[in-house]
């Protein structure tokens, strides 16, 4: 699990030195490449865009509350968010922060604190821990939808999860320290 202590000893573990996951997220340099690989067929230029939205839309679809946290998008229909130009951007801006995270997995002196101001600035417009969770719980069928399969490997599901995992610990952390 991700901390947002600065006490942890072993932050940056190259995937050379050890198969054990890393003591602070929980990867494994497997996790790692398995993550990479499929989030670059999600992050492909020529679907980028496509699948951001199919993120969120997903997301509004199976947990509709989470779209009345939108204040521009939350009196939408789905048709209407596929042609607003707020839901695009916002689309845009998670793949580009889903990207940064993914770029820094094994370096978490970099890494967390960029999820902590993740978690923060979600915490400012009310977007908390249990919204994260929803996320989560969307992935595998999201990643079945860009891989075009109709389930995803064991090794796929384990390290999209034990990532999840690690990235709401952080939100929860921060959730607990603003209460």
């Amino acid at each position: 699990m991700l901390t947002t202590s600065s006490s942890d000893k072993q932050r940056h573990l190259p995937p050379a030195m050890s198969d054990s996951p890393n003591p602070v997220t929980g990867l494994s340099p497997a996790d790692c490449d398995v993550v990479r690989a499929i989030w670059a067929k999600a992050y492909a230029p020529e679907v980028r865009k496509e699948n951001g939205e199919t993120l969120i839309l997903s997301l509004f679809k199976t947990f509709p509350e989470t779209q009345d946290l939108f204040r521009a998008l939350k009196d939408l229909s789905l048709k209407e968010l596929g042609e607003s130009n707020v839901f695009a951007r916002h689309c845009s801006l998670v793949m580009a922060q889903l990207n940064a995270m993914i770029g820094q997995l094994e370096n978490t002196d970099k890494l967390v604190p960029m999820l902590v101001k993740l978690a923060e600035d979600h915490y400012k417009v009310n977007v908390k821990t249990a919204e994260i969770k929803h996320l989560s719980a969307i992935t595998e069928g999201y990643f079945c939808h860009v891989l075009k399969q109709d389930q995803l490997s064991p090794e796929v599901t384990q390290a999209w999860t034990r990532l999840l995992t690690a990235l709401v610990g952080v939100f929860q952390q921060v959730e607990n320290q603003k209460a």
